[in-house]
């Protein structure tokens, strides 16, 4: 069956899909990598939203990740968040006198941020860890055609809208 996908067995013999072959990343070293899989994890760190992995004809992996304005609001600047609708979050930051690209360069978000990258990278083989990561002045949005509708992320938008930025990433 040539479905497109990639997937794996458990140990009871049930399929699980991981990903589809046209998302696979293949190192300069020609190791093939599913980013989904690695991707959610990263997104499971508490200060994360979103996480897009690089590492297509590179040398190692990398990741751009962007902050959750919700746990922003909450966790670090304790705004009650539960009335305010997901679409105001951004201007309710704004509001408080902060700004996602502040949060961006914050010291201790980017150690709270490494920490669970670090964790992420216990899970999967070394080939498949991510090295650096950048944290984004702003989420992806279908504004600036980096998600569907869906809230998929477009792989090949954002490594085109963000080159510069992963570009410093791979810079020795």
């Amino acid at each position: 069956l040539l479905s497109g996908d990639v997937g794996r067995f458990d140990g009871d013999g049930f399929l699980y899909i991981t990903g589809r072959k046209k998302e696979i990343l293949v190192t300069s070293g020609g190791k093939n990598i599913a980013p989904i899989p690695i991707e959610e994890d990263l997104k499971q760190i508490p200060a994360v939203a979103q996480a897009v992995m690089v590492g297509d004809n590179r040398n190692y992996c990398t990741a751009l990740l962007t902050l959750d304005v919700g746990y922003l609001l909450k966790n670090k600047m304790g705004v009650d968040i539960s009335q305010i609708k997901p679409t105001e979050l951004v201007a309710e930051l704004e509001k408080n006198g902060k700004n996602v690209d502040e949060f961006s360069k914050d010291k201790d978000i980017l150690q709270e941020v490494q920490a669970g990258v670090d964790d992420v990278n216990k899970k999967y083989a070394r080939v498949e860890n991510i090295r650096k990561f950048a944290v984004l002045p702003r989420d992806f949005t279908m504004a600036d055609d980096e998600v569907t509708p869906t809230f998929k992320i477009k792989r090949t938008k954002i490594y085109k809208k963000w080159e510069s930025t992963i570009d410093s990433l791979y810079a020795e």
